[in-house]
C-alpha cells in the first residue's frame, strides 16, 4: 500500500507542478503586461490548471441549485483541503476575482 500511495503523490505532485512549469512564460507575459485581455488569459489559465488537478486527481465537482450574486460580495473557502483553490478556480465565473 506505501509504493501505492507513493506512486500517488509522485503523479498528483507531476501535474500540479509540471502545468506550472510549462506554462510559466504565459504567465509571466500576464504579469509583466497588465491588459484586459492579459488578465482573461490568466484567468483562463488558472481554470485550465484547476480543471486539469481535478481531472488528474479524479475528482468531479457539481454545484447545485447556486448562483454568482451580481453586487459585491465576498465569498469566503474554508481551506478544508487543499482542493479549495483548483475547485474555486473551476467553478468561479470569469468575471470574479479570487484571492487566494
Amino acid at each position: 500500500m506505501t509504493v501505492l500511495r507513493r506512486f500517488w503523490s509522485v503523479w498528483f505532485a507531476f501535474w500540479l507542478f509540471g502545468y506550472f512549469l510549462v506554462a510559466f512564460p504565459l504567465y509571466a507575459l500576464v504579469l509583466w503586461r497588465l491588459t484586459p485581455f492579459t488578465v482573461r488569459l490568466g484567468h483562463q489559465l488558472n481554470r485550465l490548471w484547476g480543471k486539469l488537478i481535478l481531472l488528474m486527481g479524479g475528482i468531479r465537482v457539481r454545484t447545485i441549485g447556486y448562483h454568482f450574486p451580481e453586487e459585491p460580495c465576498l465569498l469566503v473557502a474554508n481551506h478544508r483541503s487543499y482542493l479549495d483553490i483548483p475547485v474555486c478556480y473551476t467553478i468561479f465565473p470569469p468575471s470574479r476575482g479570487l484571492l487566494g
